[in-house]
């Protein structure tokens, strides 16, 4: 049997300040499909295909449902759901580059605009 364990996002926000949490922050980066299926009350062996934008919306909050009712502080959200196909931007000639140059969100308003 589940404790009920609420959720607390602010909880996170403090580690990631590197200031002390009121509590213990509960983490993870993924589950296995039987734990979002158990956690979310879906029934073992339910269809969980992707093929329709309705599939998609449906695996994201269940993904949401699940560390919720686990008691996550967040929730991880399928990347399939978000778009990928970003535009490209051009690169300096270097003998290496950073995975974070150029990165899609750099501030409040590409935040913001966003889809």
């Amino acid at each position: 049997m589940m404790r009920k364990r609420e959720p607390d996002f602010n909880n996170l926000l403090q580690v990631l300040k590197r200031a002390k949490p009121g509590r213990p922050t509960l983490f993870e980066f993924f589950l296995n499909a039987p734990l979002y299926r158990r956690f979310a009350g879906i029934p073992a062996g339910t269809k969980m295909d992707v093929d329709t934008i309705e599939e998609q919306r449906a695996r994201f909050h269940l993904y949401l449902d699940a560390f919720g009712a686990a008691g996550y502080d967040y929730a991880v959200t399928p990347n399939h759901f978000f778009p990928t196909n970003f535009p490209a931007k051009a690169k300096a000639h270097e003998k290496t580059l950073s995975l974070n140059d150029g990165g899609t969100i750099s501030d409040w308003a590409s935040f913001e605009s966003y889809p």
